[in-house]
C-alpha cells in the first residue's frame, strides 16, 4: 500500500465532510458518540427510585476543549453553558416524550478551558416511559453560535447530537427480585459530600464511553439489587463477578456471601485491567438468593483502549480514518464497533502495512494522519 495516494483521498474526504453531520441512526447500543460541532459520549442506566418506580440515568463526557468558556469577571474563573435535550422515541420512532435541563460549569482559568484532558460529566435524571424504545439527543453550546449567513439569521448555537436504543430489563419493571443496570464509572468513592452522583453512600463518578485503559487501568462499576424479602429480616445471597474477554474465556473472577437486610442494597465491583489487552469485555454480575435459590443477572460491555490516539480523537476522525482505508462493507462493520473494537481492528490494519515492523513507529500512518 503507497502512502500518497491515501495521503490525497484523505484531504479530498475531510474537506467534503467539514460540513454538518447526519443524526445517527437511533437503533444503535450504547454508549454512543455525537456527530455534530460538539463531540460528546453518552451512556445510561436504569435504577429503582424508593417507591420502586424505574427512572433512569443520562451520562454525558463532553471534553473542555468542545465547548466555548466566557469571563464571569475580569481575571476570574472561566464559564460554560450548555442546554440538554433528550427526545424520546417509541418502537416507530415517533416521539413520546421529552427532557431538557441546562448546566452551567466553571473552570480555573484559560489553559484548563482549553484542554483536551479535562471533561465535563453531566447528569440528567428521567422517568422511564414504557413507551420509549430509543432516545435521541442534542447538546447546544449556549456560548458559541454557529458561523455563516443564514446562521447569523436563525440564531443556532453550535450543538452535537446522538442516538441509542435504551436498553430495557424487564425484571427491573416487575420482579420482586431484580438488579439496576450496571453502571461504568470513572471512580467510585465513599460519598463525604453531597453530589450529583452520589448512590447509596458512594460517589459514582461515571464513565459515559466505557472505555478504560491508558488513562484508567482500574474498571469500576456499581449496581443496586432489589428484593422485598429483605425488608424485615436479613437474607443472604451468593454473589458471582466474572470478566469475559473477546474470545468468550473468564479473565476475571470474583465470589463473594453477603448477609444484608433491606428492600435495597448496592454492590461496587473494581478490579485492575493493566494486564488485558485492547478489546471489548463483558462485565457479568450474578445475584443469587441463597434460601429460595433463585438467581438474577446483569451483564454490560465495555472497552479496554491502550492507543494514546483512540482517547483524543473525536468520532468524525476515527470515521474519516476508517472511510479511507476500508471498502464500503468493512466500513459499516467498523463503524457499529466499540471504540476498544475499533483500535484492534485499526491497529490489526496498520501492523499489516507497516514499512519498518522492526520499528515502535508505523510512518505510513503517522504520515497519513498528519495530511
Amino acid at each position: 500500500m503507497k502512502s500518497t495516494p491515501i495521503l490525497i483521498v484523505a484531504a479530498v474526504l475531510v474537506a467534503v465532510l467539514t460540513g454538518p453531520a447526519a443524526l445517527a441512526s437511533v437503533d444503535r447500543e450504547f454508549p454512543v458518540a455525537s456527530l455534530g460541532d460538539i463531540w460528546f459520549q453518552m451512556d445510561h442506566a436504569a435504577f429503582r427510585d424508593d417507591n420502586g418506580a424505574v427512572f433512569e440515568e443520562y451520562y454525558f463526557r463532553i471534553t473542555n476543549n468542545q465547548v466555548r468558556f466566557r469571563e464571569t469577571n475580569e481575571h476570574g474563573p472561566l464559564e460554560g453553558r450548555v442546554f440538554i435535550k433528550l427526545e424520546f422515541l417509541d418502537v416507530d420512532e415517533k416521539r413520546v416524550g421529552e427532557a431538557k435541563r441546562r448546566f452551567e460549569f466553571i473552570v480555573p482559568d484559560a489553559s484548563r478551558a482549553a484542554s483536551a484532558d479535562h471533561a465535563q460529566i453531566l447528569l440528567m435524571r428521567e422517568p422511564l416511559d414504557p413507551r420509549a424504545m430509543f432516545v435521541k439527543v442534542e447538546i447546544e453550546d449556549l456560548n458559541a453560535r454557529k458561523r455563516g449567513i443564514l446562521y447569523m439569521v436563525t440564531g443556532k448555537n453550535q450543538n452535537g447530537t446522538a442516538a441509542g436504543r435504551i436498553e430495557k430489563s424487564p425484571d427491573l419493571e416487575d420482579a420482586d427480585f431484580a438488579t439496576s443496570d450496571l453502571q461504568f464509572a470513572w471512580s467510585i468513592e465513599p460519598a463525604d459530600a453531597v453530589s450529583d452522583f452520589e448512590k447509596s453512600g458512594f460517589n459514582v463518578t461515571p464513565n459515559p464511553g466505557r472505555a478504560y485503559g491508558l488513562l484508567q487501568s482500574e474498571v469500576s462499576a456499581y449496581y443496586e439489587v432489589y428484593d422485598a424479602r429483605g425488608e424485615d429480616v436479613p437474607q443472604l445471597y451468593l454473589l458471582s463477578h466474572e470478566v469475559i474477554n473477546p474470545s468468550g474465556r473468564v479473565v476475571f473472577a470474583e465470589r463473594d456471601t453477603l448477609s444484608i437486610q433491606g428492600r435495597a442494597w448496592a454492590r461496587v465491583i473494581q478490579f485492575d485491567a493493566s494486564e488485558f489487552p485492547s478489546g471489548e469485555y463483558k462485565l457479568r454480575a450474578e445475584v443469587r438468593h441463597f434460601a429460595g435459590g433463585d438467581t438474577v443477572v446483569v451483564e454490560r460491555k465495555f472497552g479496554l483502549v491502550w492507543g494514546l490516539a483512540a482517547w483524543g480523537r473525536s468520532e468524525r476522525d476515527i470515521l474519516d480514518e476508517a472511510r479511507v482505508l476500508f471498502e464500503e462493507d468493512d466500513f459499516k462493520r467498523f463503524r457499529e464497533m466499540s471504540a476498544a473494537d475499533r483500535e484492534v481492528y485499526l491497529a490489526s490494519f496498520w501492523s499489516k502495512h507497516d514499512p519498518t515492523p522492526e520499528t515502535r513507529e508505523n510512518e505510513l500512518r503517522i504520515n497519513f494522519l498528519s495530511g
